[in-house]
């Protein structure tokens, strides 16, 4: 048996009932989080400069975390961290134009065909440094990446270009050049 308290969970109405000894290991997590925010509390008040944070704390710390409980603290940091990771107007309407720019040359050549985005991006939860995904759908007698490979050189988009067209999922991977990340298009 690889997990020695799998045996002790019990399926209980709608929830699923833990052994003891999980509430135990529980409970030492929680007393050893509310001692890190009490900590973290503490030590807020001996930096002077930075509005009561520690001199060591996460970039995207901006404030105390509330005491009232270790949760409210933890759901206060998250909130904080997903602001911070969050994309600026300007890098959302940066990578908004690197889309523009294929799809104008994509439709330069096929008229017909579409570009889609896809991924982290389409679905707003990218990083900074996230890469584009685009699929550039259409009908073709064969796959016409060096086509796209060439137009994309022609004007200058890429930095850096990588053709894959020997693959299960071909495509062309670079990095463009207004915007240093990753594109890729399958």
């Amino acid at each position: 048996m690889l997990n020695p308290l799998a045996a002790d969970f019990r399926i209980t109405g709608d929830f699923l009932q833990l052994p003891a000894a999980v509430d135990e290991v529980t409970a030492t997590a929680r007393h050893s989080l509310r001692a890190t925010v009490a900590t973290f509390s503490a030590d807020a008040g001996n930096d002077s400069g930075s509005g009561g944070l520690p001199a060591n704390h996460a970039p995207w710390v901006r404030r105390p975390y509330s005491e009232a409980t270790p949760a409210l603290a933890l759901h206060e940091e998250m909130v904080d961290l997903v602001a911070f990771l969050a994309p600026t107007p300007t890098e959302e309407s940066m990578r908004h134009d690197v889309v523009h720019r294929i799809t104008s040359i994509v439709a330069g050549l096929w008229p017909q065909a579409v570009v889609e985005v896809l991924g982290s991006f389409r679905n707003g939860v990218y990083l900074p440094t996230s890469d584009i995904d685009l699929v550039v759908t259409g009908r073709w007698p064969t796959l016409p990446l060096r086509t796209l490979a060439n137009a994309l050189n022609r004007e200058g988009l890429p930095s850096k270009m990588t053709v894959i067209a020997k693959a299960r999922v071909r495509g062309i991977i670079y990095f463009d050049r207004a915007l240093p990340i990753p594109v890729s298009a399958p």
